[in-house]
């Protein structure tokens, strides 16, 4: 009996220490909770130092972590490195973890916060030996001070993505020795434009990516970027407040057909005639679209969007106070049955009428009913007649799906839409997560209700 007990509490101990289910169990604990766990026993140690060898990223913030890691160095193989901070660690410290090159990190993530220039240009200046093998760099600006043209980028000699954020000063003094880049995304206010202009014109043949905000820039200058940007394939286009943006620079930027993402936030110049031209181009590919703060977008451009967007998976159209009525956010619903997510913030004209079967729910019962308040056999009566008009009215549009992908909606400060679409909407799709006027989640005052699954006709 003894022998037995022995044998069995032999082999649970096995199983216990095992190195893949320590490491395992590791996942769920911060580094240096593993750090001290690895103290327990030998074979804890040696689990523990496989659980650093496949961690993916390191995030420092602070001087601790620091300490931990010049502690784990020897074992560590991260492919993405994350340096966020404030002046309160000493660059004496920064700079003995800069000592130990990592050829492993493909993505840095950097920002210093200091208004001791000397400091940061020592720092910014042993990045690229620390981290020779990056090719994404992330800079996260900090003070209005003279900080990230101190460091060369052409010595990241791998670097194929690059973005500088944040309220940095930044020239762009080493951007024209930059190797081209396949993304580059810009939200400097102080870049002198030639810089940009070599950068993009060298990077033309392999650039796939460019976010730039273009508030400070003439017309003239414009111009010569969207004339370099027209010859390029892109896949992503982001363009912010765009006072000088004309519509013949927009129309100039028809033939990017490979886009997934688009965005052009803030335009103030643009009439409806150009937008409606513009998206009667097929983008079969783009599945962002993020249209917010633009004068002059109507319904009738929605209603090309509907038609030529058909894979969009998220649509921003927030304060875009010009769409005078719902319909074409209704043919938005209709014809993109791909979409998650769509912000319509702002539009004050959006009602009801806006939501394919909603809206013939609506004209054939009145908006008496207050839904929130029913109960749930009377909930299971309004459903099954969604359902039905669904089947009766809709069974011919293919690409209407019934909300079947809608995950996220927001209509803060829309007049017309109440709080009973959404509680319509969660009939349908009880994952829909709904903002109402006042940017609140709207839910069922019954949250035990459970209704039954609806089956999808693909």
């Amino acid at each position: 009996m003894d022998s037995n007990h022995n044998f069995q509490n032999d082999q649970t101990e096995k199983v216990l220490v095992s190195p893949q289910l320590l490491h395992s169990i590791f996942q769920y604990f911060s580094i240096p909770e593993v750090m001290r766990y690895s103290r327990v026993a030998k074979k804890w140690q040696e689990a523990s130092k496989k659980y650093f060898q496949f961690l993916k990223s390191y995030t420092v913030n602070t001087l601790r972590d620091i300490a931990i890691y010049l502690s784990i160095a020897n074992n560590l193989a991260i492919q993405e490195f994350r340096f966020q901070n404030s002046h309160s660690i000493d660059v004496r410290n920064i700079l003995l973890m800069l000592k130990y090159p990592r050829p492993s990190v493909r993505t840095l993530r950097f920002g210093y916060d200091t208004e001791n220039l000397e400091h940061l240009s020592l720092v910014l200046m042993k990045l690229p030996q620390a981290f020779p093998s990056v090719t994404a760099f992330k800079y996260l600006g900090g003070k209005e001070i003279n900080e990230i043209d101190v460091l060369s980028f052409k010595d990241f000699e791998y670097l194929k993505d690059l973005r500088i954020l944040g309220d940095c000063y930044f020239e762009g003094t080493h951007l024209s020795s930059i190797n081209p880049l396949e993304s580059f995304v810009l939200h400097s206010h102080f870049v002198k434009f030639n810089f940009i202009e070599n950068l993009l014109k060298s990077s033309k043949p392999i650039l796939k990516n460019i976010s730039l905000d273009l508030e400070d820039y003439e017309e003239e200058e414009i111009t010569r970027l969207v004339l370099i940007l027209k010859e390029c394939v892109l896949s992503g286009l982001d363009l912010k407040y765009l006072n000088n943006f004309t519509n013949e620079h927009l129309l100039m930027l028809s033939n990017q057909l490979n886009l997934k993402k688009l965005t052009l936030r803030k335009v103030l110049t643009l009439s409806s005639g150009t937008y409606f031209s513009f998206f009667q181009n097929k983008f079969e590919l783009l599945e962002k679209l993020k249209l917010g703060m633009n004068n002059n977008l109507n319904s009738s451009c929605l209603v090309n969007i509907a038609k030529n967007c058909e894979n969009l998976r998220v649509l921003d159209l927030e304060w875009c106070e010009q769409i005078e009525d719902s319909t074409g956010i209704y043919q938005i619903f209709l014809n993109c049955r791909k979409l998650e997510k769509i912000m319509i913030a702002g539009v004050k004209h959006a009602s009801e009428e806006a939501f394919p079967v909603i809206k013939e729910y609506y004209e054939q019962n009145g908006k008496q009913t207050k839904i929130g308040f029913l109960k749930d056999a009377e909930r299971e009566v309004v459903r099954e007649k969604l359902l039905k008009i669904r089947e009766t009215m809709f069974s011919n549009h293919k690409n209407f799906n019934f909300y079947k992908k809608l995950r996220f909606i927001d209509t803060t400060k829309c007049d017309f839409i109440s709080d009973d679409v959404f509680l319509l909407l969660l009939l349908i799709n009880p994952l829909i997560d709904g903002r109402n006027y006042y940017q609140e989640p709207v839910r069922f005052y019954n949250q035990n209700y459970v209704q039954k699954e609806i089956n999808y006709d693909d």
